[in-house]
């Protein structure tokens, strides 16, 4: 299987592209619209708002597209409970998903440095997208949002009916797929409550930790503080209970991470992760079989 060459890194601490990365309803979309408003560049063919989500999504609709694409080629969609397998699955077909995805970030990086980009889907496809920033010179660094579960499933089934049990799954799923995908990497996870809570200091980790032409000073601390409304928040988890027993330490994992600003821990994730993958092995077939039945 053949990949695109990389070509040698630009130079500068620019040459950089941000990935915002994390669960669905974890506070990506206002971590992307708070990095552009603090200098990184946004896309200029973004995703509507909705009613859902009425400040913006801020991701690219080409992503989102080519995303979506990947996913369906590997027999997934967007709401895969084992989504931290999709890229195992894609075989021959990843080189050709990693020339196009090289060929959008090209196409958004006309000034020689990079962009931010931000799509839930994308955590599912964390090593493929690497490899596209890399396939053009840049750089890739990523900043990842990590929201108490309960609230992520709250949230979800408000807007998609999606069930408690499997909204936690999917949280799993996601949030070690991009774990996974970009360790090694420069990387910083930020808690999605400390972020709300204290968005200036939290922006100024981001700009000193991943570079990119990010910069806080008083003029973007005033756009961020406007633009963060507490009315953005709908939902809150108190005291929560747990559907899958790993839940909690991954959360832990992540949340000590954010804190700390040092790197999860690994062998603490390791459980979860052999968890969902004899859980995938035992179920994943019949889901693929299923899907595949709905779209005939």
């Amino acid at each position: 299987m053949s990949v695109p060459r990389s070509p040698a890194p630009r130079s500068g601490p620019d040459a950089a592209v941000i990935f915002v990365g994390g669960m669905h309803r974890s506070g990506t979309s206002a971590m992307a619209r708070a990095l552009a408003l603090c200098g990184g560049r946004l896309p200029q063919k973004l995703v509507p708002p909705a009613p859902d989500n009425p400040e913006g999504y801020w991701e690219p609709a080409d992503m989102v597209a080519l995303n979506d694409e990947i996913l369906a080629a590997a027999g997934s969609r967007w709401d895969d409970v084992f989504l931290h397998q999709v890229e195992g699955r894609l075989g021959r077909r990843r080189a050709g998903f990693i020339r196009r995805a090289a060929d959008l970030i090209r196409g958004l990086d006309r000034e020689g440095r990079g962009a931010v980009l931000k799509d839930p889907r994308a955590a599912a496809l964390p090593a493929l997208w690497n490899a596209a920033a890399e396939a053009v010179g840049l750089e890739p660094r990523h900043v990842l949002l990590v929201r108490h579960p309960a609230e992520v499933a709250a949230s979800l089934a408000a807007r998609e009916a999606v069930p408690p049990a499997k909204a936690e799954l999917l949280w799993a799923a996601s949030m070690l797929a991009v774990e996974q995908g970009t360790r090694g990497r420069r990387r910083l996870v930020v808690d999605h409550d400390a972020f709300l809570a204290a968005p200036v200091p939290t922006l100024e980790a981001v700009a000193a930790q991943l570079g990119g032409g990010l910069k806080v000073d008083a003029g973007t601390a005033a756009g961020v503080t406007a633009f963060l409304k507490p009315s953005l928040r709908h939902h809150r988890a108190e005291a929560a209970s747990f559907h899958w027993p790993h839940t909690a330490a991954v959360l832990d994992a992540f949340r000590d991470a954010a804190r700390d600003g040092r790197e999860p821990d690994a062998a603490a994730l390791r459980p979860a992760r052999e968890a969902l993958d004899a859980l995938a092995a035992l179920m994943g077939p019949q889901l693929q079989e299923l899907r595949a039945q709905v779209h005939d």
